[in-house]
């Protein structure tokens, strides 16, 4: 992934991250420790209990099933 922004909020900062050619991003929360700057390139993990999604066009918080 490329590190496309990085928003330091004080004890954490927000990195929005694009998978080149796949016309999504991903904003993850992260430490203030970080040293990604953008225009990095970062590798992810993803715990599936922790991810949200939201629906793009409504903007509105997918709902997760109580069995994922």
């Amino acid at each position: 992934m490329r590190v496309i922004a990085v928003e330091p909020l004080g004890a954490e900062t927000l990195l929005v991250l694009t998978l080149e050619g796949a016309g999504a991003d991903i904003i993850a929360r992260v430490g203030r420790e970080t040293r990604l700057r953008t225009g990095d390139a970062a590798t992810i993990l993803l715990d599936a209990a922790a991810v949200q999604l939201f629906d793009p066009a409504t903007t509105r918080a997918v709902a997760r099933h109580a069995n994922s």
